[in-house]
């Protein structure tokens, strides 16, 4: 009897161990995710697969790491006298992941940065230059469109800057966009008839590849608030290239903005820059352009509207808009601010010279020094400047609206 229990417990453990062992070989083996490593928003260098440009006044960007291991990033800078011009926001992770590149702007000549990543099997290297002034043709002073950034926005707000892709060096706009509110405060951006062109609306709606998704609302499918997705920097303003309009329709560049002001003395406005900046007198200058939101004034005690859900991201809805223009004007400049309160119905009614303020005025409302690169003299003449119709002028007041 115990010879016969024997040989069925022997019997029994060969066929589970033959089970098992069957069992393990229909196991499939677990898709191994190649190691990539890429630098968010910037332009790959022609011809290569791992050297990256980054333009003068760029802030910084993002490292995106893709892969399955633990991993850590070290910087090289190739130049013994141009050291530590770079940092990193942290220096190791596992799996996927984003680290922040921070830089400064770049007034002297390009420099570069060797950015090594270790995993735990392998390595990558990418090269990273940022242009220069000392090789790239700019106005030394800063762009005249940047405003300075409010103290209270220093730890939230990011400043991005877009270029055209496909124009070397021809800045798009510039975004200070909230990433505790997910809107854009400002976007300041010039007008000129080099953005003009033939690429047309792309309607390519898309997160901001700069910022991460985690601090942008989804608007693919519309605001679904009762809003329309109201652009800063208009579509229209960018025509130059299909590249430089995809960029119009970054998240970060919209706002929840009513349609009566959207669809009504807001699209004139944006129609009468685009012909301003396409004629200036008897000659073509750059107009640069200041568009804006405020959530609250500071200069008088003052609510907030709220906000609105948008696809599960509470969103805010700017109690008021403005935009700062300013232009050359032979030897000196022509300015004027335009502001507008969102809640108030517009009924769709024509542009009035009465919605246009001084730049001073809307300092004043927004605590922003606008035009700050521009000498605080020339400033004291052209912030106190009103509204003059002989200086701009609506052209729809004779049948000709831009559309």
């Amino acid at each position: 009897m115990n010879n016969i229990l024997k040989r069925i417990s022997q019997v029994s453990l060969t066929a589970t161990i033959v089970a098992v062992v069957a069992l393990v070989g229909c196991v499939k083996k677990p898709i191994t995710q190649p190691d990539k490593v890429i630098l968010g928003g910037l332009e790959l260098i022609e011809g290569t697969t791992n050297k990256y440009q980054s333009g003068i006044n760029d802030m910084g960007t993002f490292i995106r790491v893709f892969s399955q291991q633990n991993w850590s990033i070290e910087l090289e800078f190739p130049n013994p006298d141009v050291q530590n011009w770079a940092t990193l926001g942290r220096d190791s992770g596992k799996g996927n992941g984003e680290v922040w590149l921070s830089y400064s702007s770049n007034p002297d000549d390009s420099r570069d940065v060797v950015i090594k990543i270790y995993f735990d099997k392998g390595e990558k290297t990418i090269y990273l230059t940022q242009l220069g002034l000392g090789g790239h043709i700019d106005d030394p002073k800063g762009w005249l469109e940047i405003p300075e950034t409010p103290e209270s926005l220093a730890g939230s707000a990011w400043k991005i800057t877009h270029y055209v892709p496909d124009r070397l060096g021809m800045r798009n706009y510039t975004v200070l966009y909230d990433t505790l509110k997910y809107y854009p405060v400002w976007v300041a951006y010039p007008m000129h008839s080099c953005y003009d062109g033939g690429s047309g609306r792309t309607d390519e709606w898309a997160y901001n590849p700069d910022v991460p998704i985690a601090y942008q609302p989804d608007m693919s499918e519309g605001m679904r608030n009762g809003y329309d997705r109201g652009h800063m920097l208009p579509s229209a303003a960018r025509y130059v290239t299909k590249a430089a309009n995809e960029q119009t329709f970054y998240y970060t560049n919209m706002t929840a903005q009513r349609n009566d002001l959207n669809g009504g003395v807001w699209e004139d406005l944006e129609g009468e820059i685009r012909g301003w900046s396409n004629y200036n007198g008897s000659s073509r200058d750059t107009l640069y352009v200041v568009t804006g939101t405020v959530l609250k004034r500071v200069d008088i005690e003052d609510t907030v509207l709220g906000t609105v859900n948008c696809r599960g991201k509470q969103i805010p809805v700017p109690k008021y808009y403005y935009k700062a223009l300013l232009m050359k004007k032979g030897n000196g400049w022509k300015a004027i601010g335009w502001w507008f309160e969102h809640m108030v119905e517009t009924s769709y009614r024509e542009l009035e010279g009465s919605d246009a303020v001084t730049i001073r005025e809307l300092e004043a409302r927004t605590g922003i020094n606008f035009f700050a690169n521009v000498s605080q003299s020339e400033q004291d003449t052209f912030e106190i400047m009103t509204w003059n119709s002989s200086d701009w002028g609506f052209s729809y007041y004779n049948g000709s609206k831009y559309d």
